[in-house]
């Protein structure tokens, strides 16, 4: 059995041109029958170090008999000079995380994929940020310690701001 948290992330490279320019990881999240990779702003575009990438690729698995075979896929990050990811906002202005979405109909057609959904997330119940995470065996709920709390608001901003990214239209 494949473990699902290895078809739920990718390695993702940062190219311009022909030029590899950097690593980093992302993870696919899937709402309302869209499929997104989410991964950090700073992988897309980071203005301080002039990284500027025109295009990701990302890391799929493709065999359900060696999860070993993968096959890579490019994103394009520009329609034109209009950037195609969706950037996170609050408050106190831009944040660290994109979502990207992907087009179904140009991924493999044999495909390996296990995206986080709302589901895997958190859900606030009233006005305290005591959560159950719904963990990714289907069935299993698991409820928050109190200890627990910072993290499961981190969670229920990391969801407010999934959200906010997706609803949105492009920037």
């Amino acid at each position: 059995m494949i473990e699902s948290l290895l078809l739920s992330v990718t390695r993702v490279s940062t190219l311009l041109g022909e030029q590899q320019l950097t690593n980093a990881t992302g993870f696919f999240f899937e709402r309302d029958g869209r499929l997104f990779l989410v991964t950090n702003r700073h992988v897309v575009l980071d203005e301080p170090s002039d990284h500027r990438p025109d295009r990701l690729e990302i890391e799929l698995h493709v065999d359900p008999e060696n999860v070993a075979v993968t096959t890579g896929f490019a994103i394009p990050l520009y329609r034109g000079t209009q950037p195609v990811w969706r950037e996170g906002i609050d408050p106190a202005g831009t944040v660290d995380v994109v979502a990207l979405q992907l087009e179904r109909a140009a991924l493999p057609e044999k495909l390996l994929l296990q995206p986080f959904t709302p589901n895997h997330l958190v859900e606030r119940r009233g006005d305290d940020c005591l959560s159950y995470h719904r963990q990714m065996m289907p069935g299993v709920v698991k409820t928050q310690r109190e200890t627990d709390d910072q993290h499961s608001c981190s969670d229920f901003y990391l969801v407010q701001l999934l959200d906010q990214m997706i609803r949105r239209k492009r920037l």
